[in-house]
């Protein structure tokens, strides 16, 4: 059995999405987001960028496996990029659910980044970034 949304459509089959970022407490516009969605075989691939009013943007991929039938897709792996207003980097995290490998790297300016690792257990049913729009 395929999940189906209201209009017929298998419920896991996006398309690329656009949206406007608000600030919870006051609704305020902070900035747009376009998200590219890609089906490559038996894998759907987000490709999202924000870019933010103050000149801050960020960009994350995320990769989903779509083999398994009509249960929700399984998340195979996630980077998301952050970036300062004048394009310099912030930070990069990113996530294997195959392997568990956690990398996290925060920039300051000329100095080495602060590179931290770690392993984990990724559930299968985890979704992160824009991957919570499946």
């Amino acid at each position: 059995m395929v999940a189906l949304a209201a209009h017929g459509a298998d419920v896991f089959d996006l398309s690329n999405t656009d949206v406007t970022i608000l600030n919870p407490d006051t609704r305020q516009v902070l900035g747009h987001g376009h998200y590219k969605v890609v089906h490559q075989g038996s894998e759907m691939q987000f490709d999202g960028e924000n870019r933010f009013l103050d000149g801050e943007y960020d960009h994350e991929v995320q990769r989903l496996d779509l083999s398994t039938g009509s249960a929700p897709p399984i998340l195979v792996d996630y980077q998301h990029s952050f970036f300062n207003a004048d394009g310099s980097p912030e930070s990069i995290d990113a996530v294997d659910a195959k392997t568990g490998d956690l990398v996290c790297t925060h920039f300051h300016g000329a100095e080495a980044p602060d590179v931290r690792r770690s392993k984990a257990t990724i559930p299968r049913d985890t979704y992160v970034g824009s991957s919570q729009l499946a």
